[in-house]
């Protein structure tokens, strides 16, 4: 028997023309998102808008929610390499400063990466996602500061995004976009939770 895939396990490409659509697909799916309601979105809809084969849509993605979440993965890709190059902070604080505002700046230039990944209502592997930033900032903080590494720090690490992610989806669904007080409160809550872990100050390693 051949094991049934989940609704939003996508069958990735391995030949260059397959990568080449597959991304097609990807980023139709990201102008569909800031036209529609990503409800009224279809895998049809999605194959015209990219030109491409609806066999060929239906051959990587056993449906939409497959597409969103290969979508929030790319996001994530993206908004981790924007937040590394962001954090050259001479303090801890200073630098997961940077970090955030490097992530509201990716989200204020890709409309379709806000809804997607800070509203509630649409699928996507969030503690997935929390972890792997969580993970980022963790080896951030051991290779640029002097912190030593430990399980419990890994752990704050990730609650700490888990917490930004809050308070960040609560000013999406109240005001669609992340707002100068709340981006601050998240800011404030993060630093301010972390700091149970870490010392107040601190040099670059670097």
């Amino acid at each position: 028997m051949h094991p049934t895939r989940s609704r939003t396990a996508a069958r990735l490409p391995q030949r260059r023309n397959g990568i080449v659509r597959f991304n097609k697909l990807l980023d139709a799916t990201e102008r569909l998102i800031e036209r529609m309601p990503v409800s009224d979105i279809t895998l049809n809809l999605i194959a015209t808008e990219a030109d491409v084969p609806r066999v060929s849509a239906y051959h990587f993605f056993p449906g939409v929610d497959a597409v969103l979440a290969s979508l929030y993965d790319r996001f994530l890709e993206e908004m981790l390499e924007h937040a590394v190059n962001a954090n050259s902070g001479t303090a801890w604080q200073e630098g997961l400063r940077l970090m955030f505002e490097s992530g509201r700046a990716f989200y204020e230039s890709r409309g379709a990466a806000m809804q997607l990944v800070l509203s509630p209502a649409l699928p996507k592997n969030i503690n997935s996602g929390n972890r792997r930033f969580g993970r980022a900032i963790f080896d951030w903080l051991c290779e640029s500061f002097a912190v030593e590494a430990s399980d419990d720090l890994l752990l704050a690490c990730e609650v700490l995004v888990e917490i930004v992610d809050s308070v960040w989806s609560k000013s999406y669904q109240e005001h669609r976009r992340i707002t100068d007080r709340l981006f601050d409160e998240s800011v404030l809550a993060a630093t301010r939770y972390l700091g149970a872990y870490l010392p107040d100050g601190g040099s670059s390693g670097s």
